[in-house]
């Protein structure tokens, strides 16, 4: 079959592009008032709008109120009345929101956009040739005759493609993606950080136990929303990130879908097959076998969303798809970074150093340590103890889990996350790191969500690495000898 890149966004979900014109690849066109800017869009995409004194609120995507106090309909006028007192109170007003959108929020002199928690929905933009903002940065540059620039392709070539682009930066000359905690200021062309260490530090005056609990009734609502919205599918390996996703929709539905992929090289005493069916005891569990997406798709695919996507994530979309077409994947990707402080360990920021982050994204480039840089220079000294965070929510989720969310969005998959709030991920913040590298978040979750016959079945991973990972002395070491046998 020969796809046409308007098939593929007739197929897709949540992608979207805004300029001047409206673009007639996308099903779907909408006058953005009081602007001259037209959104382009797919299905999945839901517009939530309101006028609120000429000041005018478009949710674009999925968003739904966390605490489950405000409805859907009521967001964007919430929006609108905390503008009132400043972009910074509408902005933070949205750290109770969970789900995958953006946020325009225009009046007579300003024009603004930021995203969700994590950028889950990506916002990739250029101003060279007027405004163009894109969930699809090949799009960006196509509208604005941008070209590649031979660093950031040094950069995106060093490293396998499945990692991410260093801070804001991609292929192009002057496309760049926004990070999460940042806005787009579009009047005045620039981009601004708003500081995390508020929304952490509000949460010094609880205990321990409180937080815990907080943390976890956040989940459950999230996940009873989005349950109640999207027929949900659970993938489920060895690991804890899963199990984690799994005792939530559980709850929500006795007899959830869960699947494994069997890989190559697998068997059934894989641990990531074995374990699976051990938890599940075979309920409406299903082993599904990888399948290589046609060439004609995967091009297709490229067509659109660029030269250097990584087969692999067009592959696995691609097997998704052969069995659960249509349906929601709920992914667990913010809780391994943050909930077990994936990136810092319990190391002092001291050793937040460019070198450190280079590692972590695992590229060879020499262009890449100044990019690094760069981004370290844009924290403020408020939030620098808060800098491993920072790097796993803005380069790690921001970057390396967005752009996979890309791709499966351009594949027609709904890949939602049941921990994209930013009021959870404060309160994981303000948990000491050294409790979160040790599980404390995991052993709640399993002891309040799992029997007895789940939590005594073993989470897959050596000893010797799980010691590796979780020493400090080792994990450091680790990092930097890892990226030397890799060059």
């Amino acid at each position: 079959m020969l796809y046409q890149k308007k098939d593929i966004l007739k197929e897709s979900i949540f992608s979207y592009i805004i300029s001047y014109s409206k673009c007639e690849e996308f099903p779907y066109n909408k006058n953005l008032a009081p602007t001259n800017y037209v959104l382009s869009y797919s299905d999945g995409i839901e517009i939530n709008f309101y006028n609120l004194d000429n000041i005018y609120v478009y949710i674009i995507g999925y968003a739904i109120d966390s605490y489950n106090e405000h409805k859907t309909q009521d967001i964007p006028k919430m929006i609108a009345s905390e503008y009132k007192k400043g972009i910074e109170q509408s902005y933070n007003y949205c750290n109770r929101l969970a789900g995958k959108y953006i946020v325009l929020l225009f009046d007579s002199n300003n024009r603004y956009i930021w995203g969700d928690a994590t950028n889950s929905l990506t916002i990739n933009y250029n101003f060279s040739k007027g405004v163009v903002i894109s969930s699809i940065a090949k799009m960006v540059a196509e509208y604005s005759s941008d070209q590649e620039d031979p660093k950031h392709l040094d950069i995106r070539l060093n490293s396998t493609l499945s990692q991410p682009m260093p801070s804001d930066i991609t292929i192009y000359n002057s496309v760049y993606s926004l990070l999460p905690n940042h806005y787009l200021d579009i009047s005045n062309r620039k981009t601004v950080r708003v500081n995390v260490s508020n929304g952490v530090c509000k949460n010094s005056k609880y205990s321990e136990s409180h937080i815990l609990e907080k943390q976890f009734e956040l989940i459950d609502s999230i996940t009873k929303q989005y349950a109640k919205d999207y027929e949900c599918v659970c993938p489920l390996t060895a690991g804890y990130d899963s199990r984690a996703v799994y005792s939530f929709l559980l709850r929500v539905k006795e007899d959830i879908e869960t699947y494994t992929f069997f890989h190559n090289g697998f068997t059934m005493e894989t641990p990531d097959v074995k374990i699976p069916k051990q938890i599940r005891r075979n309920l409406n569990h299903k082993l599904v076998n990888d399948i290589e997406a046609t060439e004609e798709y995967y091009n297709a695919i490229t067509s659109l969303n660029g030269k250097t996507t990584f087969r692999r994530t067009v592959d696995l979309a691609y097997t998704y798809n052969s069995i659960y077409k249509g349906k929601t994947l709920i992914n667990g990707n913010i809780l391994d970074q943050v909930g077990k402080s994936l990136i810092g360990n319990s190391l002092h920021s001291v050793f937040a150093t460019p070198s450190f982050f280079v590692c972590k994204i695992h590229n060879k480039s020499k262009h890449v340590k100044p990019e690094i840089k760069k981004w370290i220079d844009t924290i403020g000294e408020e939030d620098r103890p808060f800098i491993y965070d920072l790097f796993a929510i803005e380069n790690r989720l921001g970057r390396w889990a967005a752009q996979t969310d890309q791709v499966y969005n351009l594949c027609g998959i709904n890949s939602m996350n049941i921990f994209n709030c930013k009021d959870l991920i404060f309160l994981w913040m303000s948990l000491d790191r050294k409790k979160r590298k040790n599980k404390i978040l995991y052993k709640y979750i399993y002891e309040k969500n799992l029997d007895s016959y789940i939590n005594d079945i073993p989470i897959n991973g050596s000893r010797i690495m799980e010691y590796i990972k979780t020493n400090v002395f080792t994990f450091y070491i680790g990092t930097y000898l890892k990226q030397v046998l890799k060059r």
